[in-house]
């Protein structure tokens, strides 16, 4: 059963033969989005969107924000042939997490954009990207960078807001400004209150779900047709942020 914690290719004709073969040989094979699968504030406000707690989703906004640790990197990292790119690596997660908040089974992108300004000694390099992207449900926004500073104290201040048409809710994975600590916060506003929800302490089901798919053949901790298409909108992001001007 092949798991990929990174991206699992770097191009979309690499992605589209691996997909092929696990839908001709039935195999698992599963993308690790852990922004959202092993998240529990983020798990926690899906459960509340998909129960209708802010209504219709208009749109989504995932900002994934990354502290690099140069001394920790190899080579490869700063290759963008070899690593995919800031989108197609980083941006996947926010991919995901638009389909599975929207409830869409696809997306379009609608504009992509990266750039290097912090480590331009490192040719080719993307250390900023953003992406618009639109489905038949809604739209959102994602941006993902590697400039987190060492003094936050995480790797990055991840967040996503979602918009619906009954209330909003932000998802504050991993610290929280205001002053509460650790991770796993959702702020909800609906037509009654303003609601601050800790998760830390809620259940991390993905583990348990993924040992029983392989057991029963299921894919109940992941769909792969899903988890496919939100690692080729990021490659299709990062192919359109690259595409020469004119083209």
């Amino acid at each position: 059963m092949p798991f990929s914690r990174f991206a699992p290719a770097t191009a979309r004709e690499d992605l589209a033969r691996l997909r092929a073969a696990q839908e001709a040989t039935g195999r698992h094979c599963v993308i690790f989005f852990s922004e959202r699968l092993t998240s529990r504030s983020t798990r926690r406000a899906l459960a509340l969107v998909r129960a209708g707690a802010i209504g219709e989703v208009v749109e989504t906004i995932g900002l994934g924000p990354h502290q690099i640790g140069l001394t920790a990197r190899p080579a490869w990292f700063f290759d963008r042939a070899r690593s995919g790119g800031i989108l197609g690596d980083l941006a996947s997660h926010q991919m995901d997490q638009f389909l599975a908040f929207t409830g869409s089974r696809d997306a379009r992108i609608v504009a992509a954009r990266t750039e290097n300004r912090l480590h331009r000694d490192r040719a080719g390099f993307e250390d900023y990207g953003s992406v618009l992207l639109q489905s038949d449900r809604a739209t959102g926004y994602a941006r993902v960078d590697w400039y987190t500073p060492a003094g936050l104290g995480s790797w990055g201040d991840v967040r996503l807001t979602v918009l619906g048409t009954e209330g909003q809710l932000e998802v504050r994975k991993n610290v929280d400004p205001a002053g509460r600590s650790g991770g796993d916060h959702v702020l909800l506003v609906d037509g009654d209150e303003t609601r601050h929800i800790d998760c830390q302490r809620d259940p991390l089901p993905f583990g348990e779900q993924l040992l029983a798919d392989v057991v029963a053949r299921t894919c109940t901790a992941q769909d792969p047709a899903l988890a496919f298409r939100a690692q080729d909108l990021a490659l299709e992001a990062q192919a359109l942020a690259n595409r020469p001007a004119g083209r």
